[in-house]
């Protein structure tokens, strides 16, 4: 409809034009003139009034309905921060200053927000929730069904890399908060032919299950993969007389279950060392250690130093100057790479040496070399040995232990608290020293920010979630729609026990 109103306009003006200026100086220029005049008016009049023809309402109609679209739509971020910032510049452009506020807030929304590629935040915060739980907090089934619908479509937002282990993270997590969610999200996956999920899941589920009543024993029967057998072998070489019983009667009708295992051969990815390890380091005296230690290769050296310290530092004869030889080693290769764990090592015998305001810097500094906070990068008894040593000898000082460590680095000493929280670590530290209100304030934080990361993302709520407690014959009576037939068959027998 504009391009009609603005030919009839411009046809009206050319026409009125020659009829007025037609015995005029200007005769030649009276069509031109007609056109313009009414152009020049409707351009000043959509800048200074925001005058739209029918075709600019059309075009902002079609702004809103993409809009409405692109928050109905579950993608990666990346993507709907892209697709709300082409909306902006296209409402700026017609001048619906209310549109453009609100797609550009969207598109900030959208801009920082859960990382599409391998972004393993959310375990993170389900390990700090298992933290509370077993500390006894009785807010973690809360935080953990808040958290439900970002798990639950995890890989709809991100490209699956690492996150979609999340589904199977939230059994396990459930497994050990709430054993009755967990009935539900099995039947929920299992009746939506979510098949390869169900079946993760089904070994949790196995675990949870008191095999004492005859309905769950039934539940145990069915099962033929290897992670639950494992489960029952587990449970039955504790004593549990139950899981004894189902094992033998299932291996007594299949025979003896048993599954192939893909060996792991380390040679296969580590190069072979050029050069054999013959130390022997009962021979080298503390006295010859420098030396022996500089004509070492570089791949021996560390390994031969721990297995020297756990020798020569332990009899009370040779400890002073053990530990002497030690300290010079240190001071000379600063940089070596098993650093953390040699500080490990000699801290328990340092208080013998070493003034306390000292040894509390060799635990800061083994847990900085160490990375003591990050779940990945470190052995969890390593970092624990060091919360038991403070907590015996420096009871006082483990919040100054915080402030000494926490976002440092063996290369970058200086701290980084306006962006660093190390998690699950510090939660369990909090813990550790029986502050559990912090710690549940810490998992707090971190169950709000996951939902800011998920901008304005409409996320439903899955149906199990608010779903009543499902009987367990439900879960038995699901077992024989299950794809193998060897599953329907052992199910359908346990049933008919259990009618006999």
């Amino acid at each position: 409809m504009g391009e009609v109103t603005g030919t009839a306009i411009g046809g009206l003006g050319y026409f009125i034009g020659h009829m007025m200026l037609a015995n005029t100086d200007l005769a030649l220029f009276a069509g031109l003139i007609g056109l313009g005049i009414p152009g020049i008016f409707f351009f000043f009049a959509t800048i200074f009034f925001g005058l739209r023809l029918k075709h600019d309402e059309a075009i902002l109609a079609e702004i809103k309905r993409l809009e409405e679209e692109y928050d109905n739509t579950v993608t990666y971020f990346s993507e709907r921060s892209s697709s709300y910032a082409s909306l902006a510049e296209v409402a700026f452009l017609y001048r619906d200053n209310e549109a453009f506020g609100r797609l550009i807030n969207k598109t900030v929304k959208n801009f920082i927000t859960y990382g599409s590629h391998k972004d393993i935040f959310l375990f993170l915060v389900l390990d700090s929730i298992k933290a509370c739980h077993n500390a006894g907090s009785k807010k973690a089934k809360d935080w953990l069904k808040s958290l439900v619908p970002f798990i639950a479509q995890i890989t709809n937002y991100t490209d699956g890399d690492e996150t979609r282990h999340l589904p199977k993270e939230l059994s396990e997590t459930l497994s050990e908060i709430s054993p009755e969610l967990l009935k539900s999200y099995y039947l929920f996956t299992a009746d939506n032919e979510d098949l390869f999920l169900a079946e993760d899941i089904f070994p949790d589920l196995i675990k949870t299950l008191d095999i004492s009543n005859p309905v769950a024993e039934a539940i145990a029967k069915t099962a033929i993969d290897k992670d639950s057998i494992q489960l029952l072998k587990d449970r039955a070489q504790k004593g549990d007389s139950y899981a004894h019983k189902i094992l033998s009667e299932n291996e007594n009708y299949f025979g003896i279950l048993s599954f192939l295992e893909e060996e792991y051969n380390p040679s296969t990815y580590l190069k072979p060392s050029t050069k054999k390890t013959s130390f022997e380091v009962e021979n080298i005296q503390p006295s010859k250690l420098a030396d022996y230690f500089e004509s070492l290769d570089n791949l021996e050296r560390e390994s031969f130093l721990i297995d020297w310290i756990k020798h020569w530092l332990e009899p009370i004869q040779t400890r002073k100057e053990t530990f002497e030889a030690i300290k010079a080693i240190l001071h000379e290769h600063p940089r070596i790479l098993r650093y953390y764990e040699i500080l490990d090592l000699i801290i328990p015998y340092a208080q013998e040496f070493e003034s306390p305001n000292r040894v509390f810097e060799l635990i800061c500094e083994a847990n900085i070399h160490g990375y003591g906070w990050n779940k990945w990068w470190t052995a969890p008894k390593h970092t624990y040995k060091r919360w038991e040593t403070l907590k015996k000898f420096f009871p006082e000082r483990w919040k100054e232990f915080i402030f000494k460590t926490i976002g440092r680095t063996p290369y970058d000493n200086k701290p980084h608290f306006n962006y660093f929280m190390p998690i699950p670590r510090l939660v369990e530290y909090f813990i550790y020293f029986n502050d559990l209100t912090t710690a549940e304030m810490l998992t707090e934080i971190l169950v709000k920010f996951t939902k800011n990361l998920m901008g304005n993302l409409r996320l439903e709520e899955p149906k199990w979630v608010s779903a009543s407690e499902p009987d367990l014959y439900e879960v038995l009576f699901s077992r024989l729609l299950w794809p193998s037939p060897i599953v329907r068959e052992r199910t359908a027998s346990a049933i008919a026990e259990l009618l006999s």
